[in-house]
């Protein structure tokens, strides 16, 4: 009974981190950098910058929502317009953000 208990209050944790980020969000907040709430497309597809949720299809596209804290996510943030990064031997170019 105790670890069920332990395992629901990590879990809630988790969810409340996750309400948390979603609620720093501002889709009508214009950034110079690539930042949380950033929809970004790459040569390599296109990112939501929020909490870890998988691929998503919306009007079509596909999106890979991701965490800030994700390794591409880290290497995502504080990125402009036709910066280059490396992930997993892959060379990302940032094509366009809002």
């Amino acid at each position: 009974m105790n670890q069920e208990i332990s395992r629901n209050e990590q879990l809630l944790s988790i969810a409340m981190y996750m309400q948390q980020i979603l609620n720093q969000i501002d889709g009508k907040r214009s950034t110079a950098t690539i930042q949380i709430g950033s929809v970004v497309e790459t040569n390599n597809g296109s990112f939501f910058i929020a909490i870890s949720a998988g691929e998503l299809a919306v009007h079509g596209q596909n999106y890979f929502v991701i965490s800030p804290e994700s390794p591409i996510g880290k290497n995502l943030i504080g990125k402009v317009v036709n910066q280059h990064f490396i992930f997993n031997g892959k060379n990302y170019q940032i094509k366009s953000f809002h």
